[in-house]
């Protein structure tokens, strides 16, 4: 029997905030890829470029924080991994 390739994926998506807010995260395998998140309108999706207006950074001194981010629709929390080095440092070029 042959196996079919996973579904295509773009390699990211654009997604209002209420659309991200209203999203479920389907339980996936700890070792499968990618974790996908799916739309109110049954979009599935693994990655999102996030645009609106950078309305707080919160930067911890043990690393990580968080960052507002609002468009029209609505507003994201995003929460930065201590590990992330290089959001941290693009996020330290903003005052």
């Amino acid at each position: 029997m042959t196996r079919m390739p996973p579904a295509f994926l773009p390699p990211h998506s654009r997604l209002f905030a209420h659309e991200i807010g209203e999203a479920r995260f389907p339980m996936n395998d700890p070792g499968s890829a990618p974790h996908l998140m799916i739309t109110p309108t049954g979009a599935r999706v693994s990655r999102i470029y996030v645009c609106g207006a950078l309305t707080e950074i919160h930067r911890p001194s043990a690393g990580g924080g968080y960052v507002r981010v609002a468009d029209p629709t609505g507003v994201l929390v995003l929460f930065i991994r201590s590990r992330d080095r290089e959001v941290q440092q693009t996020l330290s070029s903003f005052s």
